[in-house]
C-alpha cells in the first residue's frame, strides 16, 4: 500500500473502565490452611455483575491522537453516528 493510504485510515475503538474488578469469568484460587480460610488476606471481595463502569470512545491517525469521548450509558449506532459526525469529521 502506498504510504498516503494511511493518511485516509482512522483507528477507533470503544471500552468501559470498570470502577471494581468484578473477576467474572474466571475462578481465582488462594491456597491456605482449613483454619485460615476466612482470614481477611485469603478472602478477595467481589462485586457482582462488574460494578459500575465508564464507556469512552477514542481514534488515532497518521495525523496524531483524536478525542477521548465519554459516552453516557451504552453506545448506540445513533451515538456512534453523532461522534463520528461531530468529532471526527
Amino acid at each position: 500500500m502506498p504510504p498516503e493510504f494511511w493518511l485516509k485510515v482512522v483507528f477507533a475503538d470503544e471500552t468501559k473502565i470498570r470502577l471494581f474488578d468484578s473477576k467474572v469469568g474466571g475462578n481465582v484460587y488462594v491456597r491456605c490452611k482449613k483454619e485460615d480460610r476466612l482470614k481477611p488476606d485469603n478472602i478477595i471481595p467481589v462485586v457482582k455483575f462488574g460494578g459500575d463502569g465508564i464507556n469512552f470512545w477514542g481514534c488515532f491517525s497518521a495525523h496524531g491522537m483524536g478525542i477521548l469521548k465519554k459516552i453516557d450509558g451504552t453506545l448506540t449506532g445513533e451515538k456512534y453516528s453523532k461522534i463520528i459526525e461531530n468529532e471526527l469529521i
